[in-house]
């Protein structure tokens, strides 16, 4: 068959899909632009991501470009940077059928299987996480019985040209109405440096009861290894919450032993959601948690939220305490906070300390919604003969006028009194509003310190920026 024939072939199924009222193009598109104030050759740079998906009925075909002009990579050296390098890829590129009780997909795909400990497949764009498989995926998903199957392949960490095998089922069954039961056998053939490879078996269990006035849930996996030596490792995660009239009770427990993996998203039991120090979450860890939360009234609520995490021998410790007061007014609230996050190292000599008070007021100006941040941390380290400290006090005002929001954030750090005054500070503003019923916009000048950053109800982890930023999100 020649071209012009596949040509008015494709038109004539197009034009067909168009005339049909079960046929829609859904589409998303997400540019930015970045001028940086870095000395680096790299000062511009243009990031433009475009997905859309194609629905008949039951099938759908999805598939995404990712354009960055220049390319930017953060492991090569700045003088190997060209301002002229383009890169593009397709990505996300499926085809998949779905309908009340089944679906079946091929291409990339997302997956999880519990809680994530046994297998997480994700993308997080925050922390630059991408262990999203490419194959297939099948679930059946009736009331009392799920089922999920899948097979799939993965960029290999060590080397370029092989790619890691994944294979996993995983049954879910509810009895009762209140009670779930649960089973996972995860497959990975994993590539080392060389021409070996490590074959990984992943058992898991799992149980949830939810009632009236309390709910439990645990999830236990085994690991079995094999690459020249046998590797055994383990993972438990359990959780459980109560309510008593005005009181809620809530506890969680960890244990994780020879169990990292990029394929295992574990839980982790505190509030800070920190690991333990300098140590791979699942290498050797154990946690447990404790939280009391006290509403006496409906204007009042107050949360106490105290955990310890561990190693084996006890040489790496972590503490994390919250306090959390909240007071309702009729248009407005008060949150007070209190945040105590300490760390210890014994072998390599490392104390670290984190305390974090913070005021957070919500109200209305008339009919604007305002939102005033006010955060005063203290930070102390102790590495072997060395001793540090500093403060780092932060001020941010949300304000919400018509369709625009504004945001403006102003942080400081300073060791001693004589300093203050003459360390930069950290002041940043971003405004964001529609433009029109399916678009989005957002401009941001000044300079960001990195981490977490929450503007206007929206949280992001951000590494540290000084320039400009502006970005567009259209949807269609």
């Amino acid at each position: 068959m020649n071209k012009f024939a596949i040509i008015i072939m494709l038109l004539l199924i197009t034009t067909t899909l168009f005339a049909s009222d079960e046929f829609y193009i859904r589409g998303l598109n997400e540019m930015t632009y970045v001028y940086k104030n870095a000395q680096d050759s790299l000062k511009q740079y243009f990031y433009d991501e475009f997905s859309f998906r194609m629905v008949y009925k039951d099938v759908t075909f999805g598939m995404k470009f990712i354009a960055k002009f220049p390319r930017y990579n953060d492991y090569v050296p700045i003088h190997q940077l060209s301002s002229q390098d383009l890169s593009y890829t397709w990505d996300e590129r499926y085809l998949e059928y779905k309908n009340d009780g089944f679906s079946l997909r091929g291409g990339n795909f997302k997956q999880v299987f519990g809680s994530g400990i046994l297998l997480s497949s994700y993308q997080d764009l925050d922390f630059d996480i991408d262990t999203r498989l490419t194959g297939i995926s099948a679930e059946i998903f009736p009331k009392i019985l799920q089922m999920k199957a899948l097979y799939g392949v993965l960029p290999n960490e060590n080397t370029t040209t092989k790619n890691d095998v994944v294979a996993g089922v995983d049954v879910q069954k509810d009895f009762f109405g209140s009670l779930r039961l649960g089973t996972s056998a995860v497959n990975v053939r994993e590539w080392q440096v060389g021409d070996s490879y490590l074959e990984r078996h992943i058992f898991g269990i799992r149980s949830d009861l939810s009632i009236d006035w309390i709910d439990l849930g645990a999830e236990y996996a085994y690991l079995d290894q094999f690459n020249g030596i046998d590797k055994i490792g383990h993972a438990f995660y359990a959780h459980t919450s109560t309510y008593f009239d005005k009181f809620a009770f809530s506890a969680a427990y960890n244990n994780y032993w020879n169990f990292d993996s990029r394929l295992n998203d574990l839980p982790l039991v505190n509030h800070s959601n920190e690991s333990l120090y300098d140590s791979p979450v699942g290498k050797d860890q154990q946690g447990a948690m404790g939280e009391i939360q006290f509403m006496p009234n409906d204007d009042l609520e107050f949360i106490a939220n105290y955990s310890e995490e561990w190693n084996t021998d006890w040489s790496i410790r972590q503490t994390d305490i919250w306090l959390e007061a909240v007071k309702y007014f009729d248009n407005s609230s008060l949150n007070l906070s209190f945040s105590h996050l300490e760390r210890l190292d014994e072998e390599i000599q490392h104390w670290e300390k984190e305390v974090t008070p913070t005021l957070i007021y919500d109200f209305f100006l008339e009919q604007t919604p305002v939102s005033i941040k006010a955060e005063y941390q203290y930070f102390e380290k102790h590495f072997q003969q060395e001793k540090i400290h500093h403060w780092e006090p932060l001020l941010q005002v949300d304000v919400g006028i018509s369709n625009v929001d504004l945001s403006v954030i102003a942080e400081y750090s300073y060791a001693n009194m004589k300093e203050i005054g003459k360390n930069p500070l950290w002041l940043g503003a971003e405004i964001g509003t529609e433009l029109f019923e399916d678009s989005l916009i957002r401009l941001f000048v000044g300079k960001e310190k990195g981490g977490k950053v929450c503007r206007n109800g929206i949280c992001k982890y951000r590494s540290q920026f000084n320039g400009l930023r502006l970005e567009l999100i259209t949807s269609f």
